[in-house]
């Protein structure tokens, strides 16, 4: 409770037959500040309560402190921005030209990154290579249809033609990776003399993108199709497991030198014409490929 003391003057305007007469009165006036006060207290000192602050008032008062915090933030966070605007703009015009040089560098670089397989790979050529597939009973050979699940869950397929019942045990097996465009169809001239004149079981892999299997082809991919084809010749019982050959042509050399370099048990390895990768080489050469 807040006492004020004051000297103050009281106008008393008297009644009756002396209404004309007046006269100031000099009085001592208290002046007592209730701060927080109830309606109770107020009755108890003779208040009327009509002196406390209303809900409506005090609203008001909360929203005004918040518009102005509001506005002292805004202005704040717009100062920040100037600034940080107004490097920018000075570092663009003293090295403007050499950030938009590195920019480009970047793009172009992380765009070759990006779409280096379809650079790379042409499952498209010739046109009908994803639509059409040779069979080899077009030629005479016998074959089964092989369809496998790789370690990603790509499912690929390939012609496993097999030499006769009797001969089938003794002959070595070659796994078959073909070059670059085109299918598998297509490598069956080469798979028909491999069979008729060395007597030898062939199973040609059709990479994953390419022919009749699904996916898009990839380095990797193409790796772990590799592994995948010689997991099914290992579990075949039919085969002689221990003289199974490795054929790369083109792009498949490197994809047979990289399933030799991780299989030691690979009988021989055998390369025409391919994309060699001296790395790979090397690991072949220190595990005594011959």
């Amino acid at each position: 409770r807040l006492t004020l003391s004051k000297q103050g003057s009281l106008l008393l305007a008297p009644s009756g037959p002396q209404r004309d007469r007046s006269k100031f009165v000099s009085r001592n006036l208290t002046l007592t500040i209730y701060v927080s006060a109830s309606p109770l207290h107020l009755a108890a000192v003779g208040m009327p309560t009509s002196m406390l602050p209303s809900d409506r008032h005090m609203g008001f008062s909360s929203a005004e402190s918040l518009g102005r915090l509001l506005t002292l933030l805004l202005w704040k966070f717009w100062r920040v921005c100037g600034a940080a605007i107004l490097i920018l703009i000075l570092v663009y015009w003293m090295y403007g030209g050499i950030i938009i040089l590195i920019l480009l560098v970047v793009t172009v670089i992380g765009g070759l990154y990006h779409y280096q397989d379809s650079l790379l790979y042409y499952p498209e050529q010739p046109e009908s290579a994803r639509v059409f597939v040779q069979t080899p009973i077009s030629l005479g050979l016998p074959y089964e249809n092989v369809s496998l699940t790789t370690k990603d869950g790509c499912r690929i397929v390939g012609y496993f033609i097999k030499q006769p019942p009797t001969s089938i045990g003794h002959a070595p097996t070659v796994l078959y990776f073909h070059g670059n465009a085109g299918n598998i169809g297509h490598r069956l001239h080469n798979a028909q003399a491999l069979y008729r004149h060395c007597g030898f079981n062939i199973f040609l892999l059709e990479y994953r993108g390419y022919g009749k299997s699904q996916g898009t082809p990839s380095e990797f991919g193409l790796y772990w199709d590799a592994e995948a084809a010689l997991d099914f010749l290992l579990m075949r019982r039919d085969i002689d497991r221990r003289k199974i050959i490795l054929f790369g042509r083109s792009l498949g050399g490197a994809v047979a030198i990289y399933l030799a370099a991780l299989h030691s048990h690979v009988d021989k390895l055998v390369m025409s014409p391919s994309l060699l990768d001296n790395i790979v080489i090397q690991k072949v050469w220190n595990i005594g490929m011959p």
